[in-house]
């Protein structure tokens, strides 16, 4: 009877182990909402949260999706290169985290 029982759990369990190796390695990208580690020009990384506007209320760092950097990062995913352009300032940078709320 308990043999029985184990051929029927063994590969429940195998099958839920596959399936959380599949959600880790789903990236998702970078959209409104979004909570975004990125690593700018001369390697500094910064935190950020994208949002549809600019906001310093707090002390986490939103910044818009309108902005260059915003812009240029919305729809990335973590690994991806990015440039945007401040003036006639040109810079890159890559996103080194994506987390979304």
């Amino acid at each position: 009877m308990l043999s029985s029982i184990d051929n029927i759990i063994a590969p429940a369990i195998e099958l839920k182990k596959d399936m959380d190796k599949c959600q880790k390695t789903v990236k998702e990208p970078i959209k409104i909402g979004s909570r975004v580690i990125v690593e700018l020009d001369g390697g500094k990384r910064v935190g950020i949260t994208i949002g549809e506007h600019y906001d310093n209320s707090s002390d986490e760092v939103v910044i818009s999706y309108l902005s260059p950097i915003g812009n240029a990062i919305l729809g990335k995913n973590e690994g991806e290169i990015f440039e945007y352009a401040v003036g006639d300032r040109n810079f890159t940078g890559k996103v080194v985290r994506v987390q979304s709320r």
